[in-house]
């Protein structure tokens, strides 16, 4: 999937059938980015309190498979390494409140697939998690 700057155009569906917004959405990943500013962690990619910001990305969606092979669309809000076209980022899903790092494992543009390496309970426990 490529990435398009800008605010979020999809929604996602809560358990209820209710949408989250995109605003809704740029907040909630907004505030645990500020979390992040405050709280340290240990990250073997070179990520730090410092400089975690540079690596933020305007949030867009991907399809990734767990260890179960279940597959869930998230967004992906941090790039190791830009476009995803190889290493790690991490993706947030708005509907169960769930922090993931995703690794791309195969393919590349549309044909791309990412697999869940971590779930963590928050941004900062998934940085903790690369």
């Amino acid at each position: 999937m490529e990435h398009r700057p800008g605010a979020p155009a999809g929604r996602a569906a809560d358990e209820s059938g209710a949408r989250v917004s995109p605003a809704d959405l740029l907040a909630r990943v907004s505030a645990a980015f500020d979390a992040v500013a405050t709280t340290p962690f240990e990250n073997l990619h070179g990520l730090t309190v410092a400089n975690v910001s540079r690596f933020r990305v305007d949030p867009y969606q991907i399809s990734v498979t767990d260890d179960d092979n279940i597959t869930s669309t998230v967004w992906v809000v941090l790039e190791v390494t830009k476009g995803m076209q190889s290493g790690y980022g991490i993706a947030f899903d708005p509907v169960t409140d769930a922090w993931f790092v995703v690794e791309r494992v195969q393919g590349s543009g549309t044909l791309a697939q990412f697999a869940v390496v971590v779930q963590a309970d928050s941004l900062v426990d998934a940085l903790d998690g690369m």
